[in-house]
Formats: C-alpha cells, sequence, structure tokens
C-alpha cells in the first residue's frame, strides 16, 4: 500500500535552502475532503523531491482510503493504517516515520494555500537564526463554512473572544503561543516526548503549552494560509465544542495549566466559573424566589461584551450573520464549561 516517488540525491546546498519536509495527515472518512488536500499538496511550490506526505487512515469506512491510493506517483506518499483511530495515534507514529527533520500536521478537513510548505520553511530558517528555543512556525486558518451554520461558527473563531489562539484572527506576524498548519522541529519534539496520548483533543494546545513552559518559541506568519472546513451540522458544533472544554480541564487535572493572574492562558477558566455562576443564580432563584439586582451584575458584562464582540465581527466582516453571534456564543461559552468541568474532574474518559 506503500508507495514513493524515486527521490535524488540532494546536493548540500539543496539541504539548506529546501530542507526535507514530512507532511503528516490523519483521516478517517474524509472522503468529502481528502481529495482537496491533496489537490493542494500536488500544487505545492515546494520542490516535490524535497517534501513527503504520510497519511494515516484511521480504519474509514467510506472511499477515504480509495481516494488516497489514486495519488500514488503524483506524491511522494505513504499511507498506514491507524487501528487506534484517533489522530493524536497517528501523529505520534507519523512524528517516528517521518523522514524530514521538520514536519507539518495538516487536517484532512482542510485545504493549502500552494506555497504554505515554501513559506513556513523560510519562515522558519529565517527565525531560527535570531531564536535558537524556535520550536515551530505556522500561519493563519482562513475558515470556510459549507452552510448558514458552518458560516457562523467560522465567525465566531475570529476573535479571541472565543478563546481562539492568536494564529486564527490575528495578521500581524508574532510570535506566538502556539500554530497551526505549521512546521515543526521534528527533534525538539521527540526530545519533549511527542503528544500526550490522553488528549484525543486538544494535541494542538497541549504540547506547545509544554514545550512553552520550557523555553521554547512559536512563531506566526500571516503569509502562510491555509483554509478550514467549519463543522456544518449543531451536533458536530456541540460534541467538538464540549471535547475543547474536556481538553482544557485536562491540561489542569494534568498540571500542565495553572492559575496565573494576568496571564491570558488563564483566561480558559472564565468559562467553567461563568457557567457555576449561572448555576448559582439559578439556586438562588429556585430557593428565594427573587434575585438581587447586584447579582446580574456578571451576567449584565458578559451581555455586554459579548454584544461589542459581536458588533466589532460584524464591521470587520460585514457578514449579516453576525447577528447570531450573541447567542451563538452565550452557548458555546457555557458547552466549554461544561466539558472543562468533566474533564478537570472526571479526565480523558470524558471525551465523546
Amino acid at each position: 500500500m506503500q508507495k514513493e516517488l524515486k527521490m535524488p540525491i540532494p546536493t548540500d546546498r539543496e539541504e539548506q535552502e529546501y530542507p526535507f519536509v514530512s507532511v503528516i495527515v490523519a483521516a478517517r472518512n474524509e472522503e468529502k475532503y481528502i481529495g482537496r488536500l491533496l489537490d493542494s499538496l500536488v500544487n505545492q511550490t515546494y520542490p516535490k523531491d524535497r517534501f513527503e506526505v504520510i497519511v494515516f487512515d484511521g480504519m474509514s469506512q467510506d472511499s477515504t482510503l480509495q481516494i488516497v491510493k489514486k495519488y500514488m506517483g503524483l506524491l511522494n506518499l505513504r499511507v498506514f493504517e491507524n487501528p487506534k483511530i484517533k489522530h493524536v495515534f497517528a501523529f505520534n507514529k507519523g512524528i517516528e516515520e517521518a523522514k524530514g527533520n521538520l514536519f507539518i500536521l495538516a487536517s484532512a478537513h482542510s485545504t493549502l494555500k500552494e506555497n504554505l510548505i515554501e513559506l513556513n520553511v523560510r519562515t522558519f530558517l529565517k527565525i531560527k537564526k535570531g531564536e535558537p528555543q524556535l520550536a515551530g512556525v505556522g500561519g493563519i486558518c482562513v475558515n470556510v463554512g459549507e452552510n448558514i451554520l458552518g458560516k457562523i461558527i467560522g465567525l465566531m473563531y475570529y476573535s479571541p473572544f472565543s478563546g481562539a489562539r492568536s494564529c486564527r484572527y490575528s495578521r500581524k506576524p508574532h510570535f506566538s503561543d502556539s500554530v497551526v498548519f505549521g512546521v515543526f522541529d521534528k527533534q525538539v519534539v521527540l526530545s519533549n516526548g511527542k503528544f500526550d496520548e490522553d488528549f484525543i483533543i486538544g494535541q494542538d494546545d497541549e504540547l506547545p503549552l509544554r514545550l512553552r513552559a520550557k523555553g521554547f518559541k512559536f512563531y506566526t506568519n500571516p503569509e502562510i494560509v491555509a483554509y478550514y472546513y467549519t463543522r456544518s451540522s449543531f451536533k458536530g458544533f456541540v460534541k467538538q465544542t464540549f471535547n475543547y472544554g474536556v481538553a482544557k480541564g485536562l491540561l489542569v487535572r494534568k498540571g500542565y495549566r495553572r492559575v496565573e493572574w494576568f496571564n491570558p492562558a488563564s483566561f480558559w477558566f472564565i468559562p467553567p466559573s461563568f457557567f457555576i455562576y449561572e448555576i448559582f443564580l439559578l439556586i438562588l432563584f429556585l430557593r428565594a424566589g427573587v434575585l438581587y439586582p447586584l447579582a446580574f451584575a456578571p451576567l449584565l458584562l458578559y451581555g455586554i461584551i459579548n454584544l461589542l464582540t459581536s458588533f466589532h465581527l460584524l464591521i470587520k466582516t460585514k457578514s449579516i450573520l453576525c447577528i447570531f453571534l450573541p447567542f451563538m456564543y452565550f452557548l458555546f461559552h457555557n458547552i466549554l464549561g461544561i466539558g472543562f468541568l468533566m474533564g478537570l474532574i472526571f479526565g480523558k474518559k470524558c471525551f465523546l
């Protein structure tokens, strides 16, 4: 099932200018999207003999694997089964299998701009000269919604109010807390234990968090662009959001994240705190039959911030769909809060 393009022996100059890159793809039942991703890899400007694509199929029950096989010969492609199904196992196995000193994790639910690999590598080599602790470089993620709900969900992540990392909404070059569709230093990742396999969701937060704690850095170049197809069903949105919350709670449970006042990373403690506050309001009302105006102050503050954020995105994106954001943010934050508490108390077994 594995087939590779015949690779010429690189010169020293090619090795320096075009270091070999391994693109790792974990897929399960992605027949609708996997072809788009592989097409975007075929069209990369980076030399074809200087990168490989490693696809792990998580026991797909659709035509994902058959579609992938059609790209044998078009890409330096290797295909493996992932009997454990979850992406994190594929990522760790892919890092072990990777022939490159640099690797990229590419979502099967995405497409990549044609110069993504080239700009990732160029940026990495440039920043590495001045920052020896650089662990990874990435770009920005443009959300693509295929129906109205998908478009609304995509809009939510264009603001820090969603808790999204800066690489999802900032359009300026900057050192960031993580990267999306980025190139990682394989040796740095290997020497720090790869991904924690308890995190079947949230790996893109867990590993960078541990690496930053050891002094490593990440950099975002907004010229590097990938397109991600957002969840287009309400059930998928709820499941994904809840699992994100569980992952955040699990980070705290395992000691990877702590409360540090005035640290933006601590903002993730707000959704569970807000949910507990809402439960308190409900209990207070049921027991006393009345609520004091002061008790509504946090809720009022949240509502103001929610409305201002939604209005700002309306002006920024000029999308009338932003009128639905106040309700979606309220729902989003409550689901996150519930997931966080479940992950904190019960751990990884709460993932859906």
